[in-house]
């Protein structure tokens, strides 16, 4: 007696799978091995044959003793699954054969409670509780395929995670059993149908693999072995429970996501390098508070290439210590590099600025006037000497009018500074010899130095060298056409 082949529209179940492009094909694929795989299970026979084209038979057999539980979960949509309310088994809402069928131009489901044949021409089933296998189930399906949906089927084959146990065989060959780059254990979200059959998520401790991916291969996010979602990031991951998925199977929260990377990055910190670094992989876990210190540090070493005590903050109040700190082998955290997020993990770290490794002697003057300033009354002759012969140098220089003001602090380390057209010396480092005996080289020395802040105040970029040999040259030009401007304040330099 012929049924209705499926309780909901199969049209309307194969339009759901055909928006993903090739890559429907493929989940056909995930599907029918997922299902075999939760079953009792030794050995997986999975087949993808040409026939005439364009049509493709596929074929699924397992050896489980007791086969499906009830011939009726062949067809029954979102009916109770036995395995809703187990974590570690793939299978949720009774659905995978169906959404396969909805594909296929006709199939055959064959158990130990019977067979099933479907006609998706003509919407129908045919149902033979007497046709009966004495162990395990088998699906066959016939459906239209492109050449690449083909290819990409046996892609998708190829890169199901066989389970400890389990010997499964593609087209007579034995898929492989990849050996994992590390397994942790973690607690993470799943899903599970409780005793009124709703389905809700608990966290659950799980084991987690992590694996390298084949050259060809992008990396995935696994459950329980059958690929849900490429990432991108740098390995294969599987978790080993049921991963809370989106209705159409074939995603993750971003949520969920992230706590997974954050967990691969804090167990595989050790295998970073600068270009895993600054991946969506590394910068997404970066920005959890769950990441551990030793990631953090392990991040921050990787994209620099180098240990952590050669790496600091940039100090925005001091750019020259920050020049002077890459000059001295640092690498420099700038602010716009990591979000606030990632910048709350970073200061876990309490990393140093550039200026505390590579200060830079500044006058640190008061606001309150109480610097020990020497007034004009007190100065030397010496001192009005080198006072005016630096303000007739800055005009000749600069082309502007400074001010020279003298200052006496010992504990100053700077010998003068130059801002804002305005020149200190500073007598307690100078010492009252470079005034009253001067030295032409040492004086032109330090002025010009100084004057080149007119242009640039940091000591280590170009604009500053630069201004530095413009006036030496301008310097040299004045001694040969004007040599009474240096004979007026050093007598001596003229014999």
């Amino acid at each position: 007696m012929k049924k209705t082949l499926l309780e909901v529209n199969p049209r309307g179940l194969a339009r759901t799978l055909r928006r993903r492009g090739v890559d429907a094909k493929a989940q056909v694929m995930f599907e029918l091995v997922s299902n075999a795989f939760d079953q009792n299970v030794i050995a997986v026979k999975i087949v993808l044959e040409k026939q005439r084209a364009p049509m493709v038979m596929i074929s699924v057999e397992d050896d489980d003793p007791a086969g499906f539980p009830a011939l009726h979960h062949a067809y029954e949509l979102f009916g109770e699954s036995p395995k809703a309310g187990n974590a570690e088994k793939r299978g949720r809402f009774d659905i995978g054969e169906k959404l396969v069928i909805s594909l296929c131009e006709k199939a055959e489901i064959s158990t130990t409670k019977g067979t099933v044949e479907f006609d998706t021409k003509n919407n129908t089933r045919v149902e033979y509780p007497l046709k009966k296998r004495k162990a395990g189930s088998i699906f066959t399906g016939w459906i239209k395929m492109e050449p690449e949906e083909f290819d990409a089927c046996c892609a998708a084959v190829k890169k199901v995670l066989v389970p400890e146990g389990v010997t499964a065989t593609f087209n007579g060959e034995v898929l492989p059993r990849r050996q994992p780059l590390k397994i942790f254990n973690a607690k993470l979200p799943t899903e599970f149908s409780d005793e009124s059959g709703e389905f809700r998520r608990s966290i659950r401790n799980t084991v987690v693999w992590v694996l390298e991916p084949e050259a060809d291969e992008e990396p995935t996010l696994y459950e329980m072995g059958i690929p849900v979602v490429g990432t991108g990031d740098r390995w294969h991951v599987c978790i080993g429970q049921r991963v809370p998925l989106n209705v159409e199977r074939d995603n993750v929260t971003p949520a969920y996501l992230k706590q997974i990377r954050t967990l691969v990055v804090n167990e595989m910190r050790d295998k970073l390098d600068a270009e895993i670094s600054c991946t969506p992989l590394v910068c997404a876990a970066l920005e959890s508070p769950d990441i551990l210190p030793e990631a953090t540090k392990a991040i921050l070493e990787a994209r620099y290439e180098l240990p952590l005590d050669k790496i600091a903050i940039a100090d925005p109040k001091e750019p020259e210590s920050t020049s002077k700190a890459i000059a001295e082998g640092y690498g420099v955290i700038y602010g716009n590099q990591f979000s606030r997020a990632q910048w709350d993990q970073v200061r876990k770290l309490d990393l140093p600025t550039t200026f505390d490794v590579a200060p830079v002697h500044r006058l640190h003057l008061s606001g309150d006037g109480e610097d020990n300033w020497v007034p004009e009354e007190k100065w030397s002759p010496g001192m009005k000497n080198m006072v005016e012969f630096a303000r007739a140098l800055g005009h000749r220089l600069l082309g502007v009018s400074i001010s020279v003001k003298i200052l006496n602090n010992i504990k100053e380390s700077c010998s003068a500074a130059f801002g804002s057209r305005s020149l200190t010396l500073n007598l307690g480092r100078l010492g009252h010899k470079w005034f009253d005996q001067p030295i032409l080289p040492a004086v032109i020395d330090l002025y010009i130095h100084e004057f080149g802040h007119h242009i640039c105040g940091n000591h280590l970029d170009s604009k500053y060298h630069d201004a530095l040999s413009k006036m030496a040259g301008e310097v040299c030009q004045m001694a040969l056409d004007d040599p009474a401007f240096f004979h007026r304040h050093f007598p001596i330099a003229g014999r």
